[in-house]
């Protein structure tokens, strides 16, 4: 069929034909997009997975969460027929959200933006892949219900607030590479028992572990922390009966974390 050619005059008269009849047309406005057409950077979608925006030509970021109480990002997305990895999950994504109570955070996924999950107050349970490499400012902030968890090799720092407030939190499992615990990181953490430091932190930030009144138990197996690497009231608010082992600089270690908030009255041993 040719639209819009115009053919060679013929000799014998041919009558117009009746205008077709557009009411059945398959057109529909704000269509999705079709196969080819990539998603330009900054520009955002919505599919059954979540919405999604446009880091760059072949990545995308979660940034906002649907109504599930169990939530799978995932390692990629599809859309217009191309394939986007998702790379990270955008600041305040699922901010204020009182319906998710479990995350599992895709493969590709290497950022957790500022405010992610600040405030989701039934959210129990979140694992994090191996590919995870930064926890924003606040990300957990205020996540109630939120009870153990394990941060992958990759990430080498606990941003500030990353997990105030978890009153319900009793576990955390730092990795070996981690290098700094920021500023309130655990402030709040009402049910956190204990805690392991590990070597290659040199910097723990002020208010970091204030107010958790049961953590009874706080192993330094880094042996690179000093005064000035240790913020004010650090340690504040923590048990007076706590052990505390500080490896082989056990008398520099006492003496300024006790000025950081830790109780006098704790124990202090190699």
């Amino acid at each position: 069929i040719v639209t819009g050619v115009q053919t060679c005059a013929l000799p014998i008269y041919t009558p117009t034909p009746p205008a077709a009849d557009t009411s059945d047309s398959s057109s529909t406005s704000g269509q999705e997009k079709g196969a080819g057409a990539a998603l330009l950077v900054g520009e955002t979608t919505a599919t059954s997975a979540g919405t999604f925006e446009a880091i760059s030509a072949t990545e995308v970021a979660y940034t906002a969460s649907s109504s599930a109480a169990k939530v799978s990002i995932p390692a990629t997305v599809t859309v217009g027929g191309q394939t986007y990895k998702v790379t990270s999950i955008g600041n305040r994504a699922f901010k204020g959200n009182k319906k998710v109570s479990t995350v599992t955070v895709g493969s590709n996924v290497e950022t957790i933006g500022a405010s992610a999950f600040q405030g989701c107050t039934k959210l129990s349970k979140v694992t994090l892949d191996k590919s995870l490499e930064t926890i924003g400012a606040n990300a957990f902030k205020g996540c109630v219900a939120l009870k153990t968890v394990k941060l992958p090799a990759n990430v080498r720092a606990v941003a500030k607030g990353a997990f105030q407030g978890c009153t319900k939190l009793s576990k955390v499992t730092l990795d070996k590479s981690l290098e700094k615990i920021g500023a309130s990181a655990f402030r709040g953490c009402t049910s956190l028992a204990s805690v392991t430091v590990p070597a290659h932190v040199r910097t723990i930030g002020k208010s970091a572990y204030q107010g958790c009144r049961k953590l009874k138990s706080i192993t330094l197996k880094t042996q690179k922390l000093a005064a000035k690497t240790v913020g004010a009231n650090a340690f504040k608010g923590t048990p007076t009966n706590a052990t505390v082992k500080c490896g082989k600089k056990l008398t520099a270690y006492k003496k300024f974390l006790v000025k950081k908030g830790m109780s006098k009255k704790a124990s202090f041993t190699k």
